[in-house]
């Protein structure tokens, strides 16, 4: 299913980046920690006019991309053998770029990797303790795909090209070769790939069973009363970090339309909250087979995506794809949808 949820996902991002204060002072912000060789490391974002830069917090501080005009946003950091580097994108001129820094080497780069939409957290392969290539899931043709580059040799190969967006990948070394295995919201493959030749060949092929759809004949009339909430902790009703039931909006909702006064009044309802908190688009893709044969309602509400735009793991395309695989869903079983704007 098509569906344009591009302003909407623009908001979600405008409002995720508000609510992700996670800030430290108004010119810089926590952003995560980890540890290497028994050393605590932290990365935090510093904050001036136009730029927004990368800052790696340990027996040191070193602003990791001080050389880099606009905005740089962190993806993450990966430990090797006996090396650490850090992922984050650089965005200016309306373009994003991948750029990183090799602990071992003192340095920062900005990759050569031009077109890209979307560029996921690169998964490392070494050789002789030195980074010889990235894996990484990114957008260049309105889908996300896998993709291995080389530093130092500027090679980009695209290793998949489905008529649908991958949601993730895991890769192993085997003999020199790399085994990549994907998945994507309806089916899964393994490849084998050789980075010298750059052959790639595949190894397996898994599709996943289609939906079942609702049998009508177990329906009751209770069933047109009732409505069915989908998201993440928006709809569960959590407050600072505990479940509010009372304000939930699906509580709300049911006690608006039982209101005798209430202009739209209703009458009796009942809800069904399947809300999970830090729920994105994909685990909601993921859950809502199982869900919707579990619970059964006519009318499905659902509100999904801001936490897509905290964790920047999928690209928008790849976030709308999802939202439109939910939809589906509970269309095939003949739901009313109802999607928050």
């Amino acid at each position: 299913m098509k569906i344009n949820f591009k302003n909407t996902l623009a908001f979600f991002v405008f409002f995720a980046v508000a609510a992700n204060g996670l800030a430290i002072d108004k010119k810089t912000a926590f952003l995560e920690k980890f540890e290497f060789q028994g050393r605590d490391y932290s990365l935090t974002a510093s904050f001036a006019k136009s730029q927004a830069d990368i800052v790696l917090r340990g027996p040191a501080s070193i602003n990791l991309s001080s050389d880099m005009e606009g905005e740089n946003i962190l993806l993450g950091n990966r430990s090797g053998s006996d090396n650490f580097y850090v992922f984050w994108l650089n965005y200016r001129d309306a373009a994003i770029r991948l750029a990183y820094y090799d602990f071992r080497r003192e340095e920062s780069r900005v990759l050569a990797l031009d077109g890209f939409s979307f560029i996921g957290l690169p998964e490392i392969i070494e050789d002789n303790n030195r980074l010889h290539g990235l894996v990484f899931l990114g957008n260049r043709s309105k889908n996300d795909d896998i993709y291995y580059y080389e530093p130092e040799n500027d090679l980009l190969t695209q290793l998949t090209a489905t008529p649908f967006s991958e949601k993730g990948f895991n890769v192993r070394q085997r003999e020199g070769r790399l085994e990549i295995e994907t998945r994507s919201l309806w089916s899964q493959y393994r490849y084998s790939f050789d980075p010298r030749s750059r052959n790639k060949i595949l190894l397996e092929e898994k599709r996943f069973p289609a939906r079942n759809k609702k049998n009508a004949a177990g329906v009751t009339p209770d069933y047109y009363n009732t409505y069915i909430g989908f998201g993440d902790s928006i709809t569960w009703g959590e407050i600072e970090g505990e479940q509010h039931l009372e304000s939930c909006y699906l509580t709300q909702m049911k006690t608006l339309l039982a209101d005798p006064a209430y202009a739209n009044y209703y009458g009796a309802s009942t809800s069904v909250n399947l809300g999970i908190p830090g729920d994105g688009t994909l685990a909601g893709a993921q859950r809502v087979d199982q869900d919707l044969l579990d619970h059964s309602g006519f009318y499905f509400l659902l509100m999904l995506g801001v936490n897509d735009a905290i964790k920047s793991n999928l690209s928008v395309d790849s976030s709308l794809e999802n939202l439109g695989y939910i939809i589906d869903a509970a269309k095939a079983r003949g739901m009313r949808v109802i999607a928050s704007p």
